[in-house]
């Protein structure tokens, strides 16, 4: 199969994110009942989404490559795409100050996670009143 150009998958990747950054931001918002979540939320979700994801892709980082290409095999096990959902807290600054996800099962794709998730974060702070913990889906399609 012909692999896509990377500014091609580049844009894929970015469009993913902010895709998968409102449909977990959307997840949030239906928790905290029917009012409804101000556009600099979702604008800040997709954002912090692109980031993450875009952290998980970066093969210069250590770790990404491992962890894709353990998601790569376990797509060819069970035949289906390796996503995580991450639940995460924001110190005022803006900065990750916790996150939650389940475990891959596999205590090296844990650690490379950990690992990736770990730097500091570009954002700035939240928006006032922002609900949390922010809700977002990352995908590891084997192939950053």
């Amino acid at each position: 199969m012909e692999r896509p150009s990377e500014s091609g998958a580049r844009r894929w990747l970015d469009g993913a994110g902010r895709l998968l950054a409102r449909l977990g931001f959307v997840a949030l918002a239906s928790q905290a009942g029917a009012q409804a979540a101000p556009p600099l939320w979702f604008a800040y979700a997709e954002q912090l989404g692109q980031q993450l994801q875009a952290r998980l892709n970066d093969t210069e980082r250590a770790g990404a490559p491992r962890l894709h290409d353990w998601a790569a095999r376990r797509r060819l096990r069970e035949g289906q795409a390796t996503s995580v959902l991450l639940r995460v807290w924001l110190t005022p600054h803006g900065q990750m100050q916790r996150y939650e996800a389940e475990s891959f099962g596999e205590a090296g794709a844990d650690a490379d996670l950990r690992s990736l998730l770990s730097a500091p974060l570009s954002g700035g702070p939240p928006p006032p009143g922002m609900r949390q913990p922010l809700l977002l889906q990352l995908e590891l399609d084997g192939a950053p």
